[in-house]
């Protein structure tokens, strides 16, 4: 993009990134460009708020932990579990949206020029937020498997025999990966693993879309085969309950949660809505919500593609 008119003297990590369109959507039109959630899948949050604001309101009305409630917190320690994920509430932070652990984690780890592995292609949110970062982006295919893992040994073996440094982190989506849809296989998960500890870099594994399956069965996430603490775990509540809240979590080792925390601008996230969600988890309404929220998006990914199958046979 331009550099900007006479007098703007914008930072030189801003000079790459484009500014944001003004367009909205009109009456009618159903967006397809963002992660918007089905209206009518929304749940009714009206008494749990009302409960935070009356119950717990100086709780809620005054700056919140910087980690987080530790309410929420264990939680969200224990809800991980599940998945073959061990951690203590030490190692759990809680963040305002999973995208504002991604822009924490390249604020703590990326200096102007690092190296990141992405996949090719990658969700382009992540992408912006490394840019800002001015990170150097190294490319890694995929296939229906997922990340090539074997193409990126090949890679880092070629950068070390140039002498290139070694890139930083390692930035996948692996539970239907955005945008492509792949989920990344188990032995490459755990080869991934295994690369990242002999090479010293970090895995970030962004995982937000883990219990929206609509069939198969579910593969044990990265950070599940990772003993050494080489994985940073990102996970959201915008999938499984609404976006709106903007409340996600960032699972790491925690020395790396404690600077995490350090480097907040925000302080600590919206307490209101860390008690609300803390409440509608307690009252065991999270499972029956995702089961319905499962079924009502299977519905319409078969309508869609029945749709594109109609009307774009091409695609």
């Amino acid at each position: 993009p331009p550099a900007g008119p006479p007098g703007r003297r914008y930072a030189t990590r801003a000079l790459s990134v484009a500014p944001s369109p003004t367009a909205h959507a009109t009456p009618g039109m159903i967006m397809f460009s963002s992660g918007e959630a089905y209206p009518e899948s929304l749940p009714d949050l009206s008494e749990l708020a009302r409960r935070a604001a009356l119950t717990h309101r100086t709780e809620v009305l005054q700056y919140a932990p910087r980690f987080g409630l530790p309410e929420l917190r264990e939680w969200i320690a224990r809800h991980v579990e599940q998945d073959g994920i061990r951690v203590d509430i030490d190692s759990v932070l809680v963040v305002h949206g999973a995208k504002q652990g991604i822009d924490l984690v390249s604020k703590l780890f990326l200096d102007p020029g690092d190296a990141i592995v992405v996949t090719r292609p990658s969700y382009q949110s992540a992408l912006a937020i490394f840019r800002g970062w001015q990170a150097e982006f190294v490319e890694v295919g995929l296939d229906r498997d997922g990340m090539r893992v074997d193409e990126l040994t090949t890679t880092l073996a070629e950068r070390t025999r140039r002498g290139l440094a070694v890139p930083k982190l390692v930035y996948d989506v692996p539970e239907f990966h955005n945008p492509t849809g792949v989920t990344l296989a188990r032995t490459r998960r755990e080869a991934l693993v295994d690369l990242a500890a002999g090479y010293g870099m970090l895995v970030v594994e962004d995982d937000p879309y883990r219990r929206i399956r609509f069939a198969g069965e579910p593969v044990p996430p990265i950070q599940a085969f990772d003993p050494g603490r080489h994985v940073i775990g990102l996970g959201t509540f915008a999938k499984l309950v609404a976006p709106g809240l903007r409340v996600g979590w960032v699972l790491a080792a925690p020395e790396i949660v404690a600077r995490l925390a350090a480097l907040k601008a925000d302080g600590g996230s919206c307490p209101f809505t860390q008690r609300v969600l803390v409440e509608y988890c307690r009252e065991g309404r999270l499972e029956p919500d995702i089961r319905d929220r499962v079924r009502t998006y299977r519905a319409h990914r078969d309508t869609m593609a029945r749709a594109v199958r109609e009307h774009l046979p091409e695609a």
